[in-house]
């Protein structure tokens, strides 16, 4: 239904799905969907009224003749990684496999900060 409506918007024409038709007991219902885009009718069945107007929709970037946006390059992401796992995870993984600790430290330890107090406040204010 997006990339019908993305059809629709580069063609400057509103998609309109309509109910057509509702049978069947209450318990097995089969909806009839149709979408109109321009001048061109579809029309599709289904159990919900979603996915009716998904088969209307599928059937309509299949035979439909309007002209079709130029395809995006999909997204590339860098850090993707499959099931959204990150790498810490994936290491404490690998080590919970090998029974060994997964032991983490910086990369660059950061210096101890000097706390000694300077009481020479003549010096600051005295200074050329």
């Amino acid at each position: 239904m997006c990339l019908v409506n993305e059809l629709a918007r580069f063609n400057r024409i509103q998609p309109q799905y309509k109910l057509l038709n509702e049978r069947g007991p209450a318990h097995a219902k089969i909806f009839t969907v149709q979408l109109t885009l321009g001048d061109q009718l579809w029309e599709a069945e289904g159990t919900s009224i979603k996915k009716s107007q998904h088969s209307t929709a599928a059937k309509a970037l299949e035979e439909s003749v309007l002209p079709r946006p130029a395809p995006r390059c999909p997204k590339v992401d860098i850090n993707s990684n499959p099931g959204s796992i990150t790498p810490t995870v994936e290491l404490n993984g690998l080590a919970m496999k090998r029974g060994e600790p997964a032991i983490y430290r910086p990369l660059d330890p950061k210096p101890m900060p000097n706390y000694r107090a300077n009481y020479n406040f003549r010096g600051m204010f005295n200074q050329r």
